[in-house]
């Protein structure tokens, strides 16, 4: 699997659309990039990308909360834009040692440190 591009509706209907990621739905799996581009608010749960080893660039446009561990341990993370998130979960980024842009836009609410811990 390299770069995927998730779909934020999935029918012609307005009720289909994307209102979350569940909790470790793409956990270990072997992308290199996401891409999400939502006119919906949606959130990412728990741990939902953890560990995918391969993942190097993450864009995401809609979701407005990031749960705990969401991207945690992804040594190959290197860039990450999130510009509608007003939440974010603790260790959300937690050993992402690679990671050096973090676009993240007027939105949220409360930047800390346990984010990267």
């Amino acid at each position: 699997m390299e770069s995927i591009t998730i779909p934020t509706r999935f029918s012609q209907s307005e009720q289909m659309v994307l209102t979350r990621i569940a909790s470790h739905a793409f956990a270990f799996k072997t992308m290199t990039e996401v891409h999400i581009n939502s006119e919906t608010p949606f959130t990412i749960d728990n741990g939902a990308f953890y560990s995918c080893y391969r993942l190097a660039v993450v864009d995401i446009k809609g979701c407005t909360r990031i749960g705990a561990m969401a991207f945690a341990c992804i040594k190959s993370l290197n860039t990450i834009s999130l510009p509608d998130v007003n939440y974010i979960g603790p260790g959300a980024f937690h050993s992402c040692d690679n990671l050096w842009l973090v676009d993240i836009g007027e939105n949220l609410i409360l930047f800390r440190r346990q984010y990267f811990l």
